[in-house]
Parts: C-alpha cells; structure tokens; sequence
C-alpha cells in the first residue's frame, strides 16, 4: 500500500514523513477474528535510510474508534540487514476482532518508518 498515493517506482509499500509519528488505517471490509500480523520492515530500498522501531497496533469495530489496542512493540533495525527483508510474525497475546486496524509509527531509525508488507494472521 502506499498511502493513497500514486506509487511512481512500481511497488507497494507505506512510507512515514520524515522524522515524524505517522498512521494508517486499514478498513478489513468486515468484521475478522485474528491472532497475530505479518509484516516487512522496510529499509527503504537502495537509500537504506529509514526503518520502522517502535509501533502500536489498534483495532475497532468503525474508523472513527474507540480503539482498543492489542499490540505494541519493538523491531530490530533493519537498514542494513540483506535482501529480502524477513518476514515477522508477531502474535498477539489475545485473539482480536475488528474491521478497522490503525498501525501508529512511535519510533523509527534513520529518518523515518515505514513497511514493506502488512497482514493479518487468522486462526484456525
């Protein structure tokens, strides 16, 4: 995804503004019971100068909240760690439900966060 704006380099990802927190909500199209996320940090391709650190994970039942959140965590820099990125599965301590997902940027490294890859791990 990239933030709702047309993508010029032929790829999908979420970038932060530099040097500030940043949000995105992501609407599931209905009401999903999940368990964990997989995501790619980013390093933000040859520049190498951005990565995702600290996040916080919330979930709702309408965009405009409340919002209870069930996640907040620390990722490892990965600005100079080896192509691909790895793919993390991070599971939650309790299964969650909800249409509307807000990601919430908290810290980062470099000049700024960002994700190569964002989704939702169900149960079985």
């Amino acid at each position: 995804f990239t933030d709702s704006k047309k993508d010029i380099f032929g790829k999908t990802y979420w970038l932060g503004k530099d040097g500030q927190k940043a949000i995105f909500v992501l609407n599931l199209g209905c009401h999903l019971r999940f368990n964990g996320i997989q995501l790619v940090n980013t390093h933000n391709d040859a520049h190498r100068d951005r990565s995702t650190k600290r996040f916080r994970l919330s979930v709702s039942q309408s965009q405009a909240g409340p919002w209870q959140m069930v996640l907040e965590t620390t990722l490892v820099d990965s600005r100079r760690q080896n192509d691909p990125l790895p793919l993390q599965l991070i599971n939650l301590q309790a299964e969650a439900t909800g249409q509307f997902l807000k990601f919430e940027l908290l810290e980062w490294y470099g000049v700024g966060g960002g994700l190569q890859y964002f989704d939702i791990q169900r149960g079985n």
